[in-house]
């Protein structure tokens, strides 16, 4: 208990309080990015809703949803994540532990910015995707549809260099 008392009476509070206030800035700073990223989400899916058809859309719409609950998923978890920080900080604990959790906090910061930059990387890739493939589907119906069209006017013109004719029939 000795030991405790005395670790107790050695730690900086005054330090230890700036860094506390600095993570809960830093945590606001990453709630108001995920929030960013979340409006970025928000406006590229209305984009592309507006450079889209309804037919084509509705093939995108599963890819995207999964998108959509995969971000939220992650934003629960980082919230979680952060809240469970927040508020399981044991104060007897504090001093034994506080050097290992500085290395630690530092490599989840470095490991987060990373999954986020992956997570940005992932959805501009599936989206592009998603594109390719209504880009893809559109020029093949395109082409159905010209073709159909070529051989409507070629026997529209075979009518119209027999007029007295009936097609099909001898």
């Amino acid at each position: 208990m000795e030991a405790v008392t005395k670790a107790w009476d050695t730690v900086d509070w005054e330090r230890l309080q700036a860094r506390v206030e600095a993570e809960v800035a830093a945590l606001g700073v990453r709630q108001d990015d995920s929030d960013a990223r979340k409006e970025r989400l928000v406006g590229e899916s209305n984009a592309y809703k507006d450079r889209t058809n309804k037919e084509n859309r509705k093939l995108a719409i599963p890819l995207i949803k999964a998108f959509q609950n995969e971000f939220e998923g992650l934003l629960a978890r980082s919230s979680a994540v952060n809240q469970l920080l927040l508020t399981s900080v044991d104060q007897s604990s504090i001093c034994q532990d506080f050097r290992g959790k500085d290395v630690k906090v530092r490599k989840l910061k470095d490991k987060l910015a990373k999954l986020e930059s992956e997570q940005d990387t992932f959805i501009e890739n599936a989206v592009s995707e998603v594109e390719k493939k209504a880009e893809l589907e559109l020029n093949s119906r395109l082409a159905e549809i010209t073709e159909e069209r070529d051989k409507m006017k070629e026997q529209h013109d075979i009518q119209h260099e027999y007029p007295g004719e009936k097609l099909g029939h001898s």
